[in-house]
């Protein structure tokens, strides 16, 4: 399965039906729910501090803290990729915004930069690359290597973590498979497995022990009156056929 496929419209939680609002605040209730239980993990996984990922850990600075924080569940894509060594990495997905650039450039530099020609520097385009901006301003290129372009620690972040895996996931369909793994958890613990040394068969497996089942997604999408269960788990299983092919060069 083409990764490019997978990633391809990326989409909204607001539906087009008329909601009652007590299941309109059940939507926005799972979605801080999975939102308070991912951040620790995201914040982790791009620290290194995940079981199996490549030590040492790296610092993330507060700017960058505070973008994972506010955008990285629901504005992250997070996927695998074969690089052209043969290594396999995880890679960031994340359209740098212009207002969100402004931001950090007022909490790194002070609001002066703004008004000087550096602020033509800033993309108008979601298109448009951040590179002449991480040449003329070496603290944002920290931030922005740290985070999204440094294929030394995208390769050592990589990880099966299946919280990680559901960041592959649609949008929508994020909340109740992040719900559904942390349930999964309270009666099984995670193994480290070396994602270096194993067989495409020991993967499989992996994967599949660590994909949560029909009753962990029952049981959260009672407790949130979710009718639509089986897209959710669906979704989730792509995911893992993408990891799957990835890691056996399929992909």
């Amino acid at each position: 399965m083409a990764i490019d496929k997978a990633l391809e419209e990326i989409e909204g939680t607001v539906g087009i039906q008329i909601e009652t609002s007590k299941a309109k605040n059940q939507s926005s209730e799972i979605f801080s729910k999975a939102r308070e239980i991912i951040l620790p993990v995201l914040i982790d996984f791009y620290s290194c501090k995940l079981n199996g990922q490549q030590q040492p850990s790296v610092l993330i600075d507060e700017i960058g803290l505070e973008v994972i924080k506010q955008y990285g569940f629901e504005d992250f894509i997070i996927y695998p990729r074969k690089m052209s060594d043969g290594s396999r990495s995880l890679v960031t997905k994340f359209n740098l915004n212009a207002d969100l650039i402004k931001n950090i450039l007022k909490k790194k530099y002070g609001e002066y930069i703004l008004e000087t020609d550096v602020a033509n520097l800033i993309p108008s385009k979601k298109s448009e690359k951040v590179d002449d901006l991480c040449k003329t301003l070496p603290e944002f290129k920290k931030f922005y290597d740290n985070l999204f372009s440094n294929e030394i620690l995208n390769e050592r972040r990589a990880t099966f973590n299946p919280y990680i895996l559901a960041m592959n996931m649609e949008v929508k369909y994020r909340p109740l498979a992040v719900l559904a793994i942390e349930d999964m958890f309270k009666t099984k613990n995670f193994e480290v497995i070396n994602r270096h040394r194993f067989s495409i068969h020991v993967l499989v497996r992996f994967i599949q022990e660590y994909s949560p089942q029909i009753n962990s997604y029952l049981k959260v999408a009672k407790e949130y009156q979710i009718k639509e269960i089986l897209p959710i788990k669906n979704d989730f299983e792509k995911v893992c056929d993408i990891y799957s092919g990835v890691w056996n060069g399929s992909n």
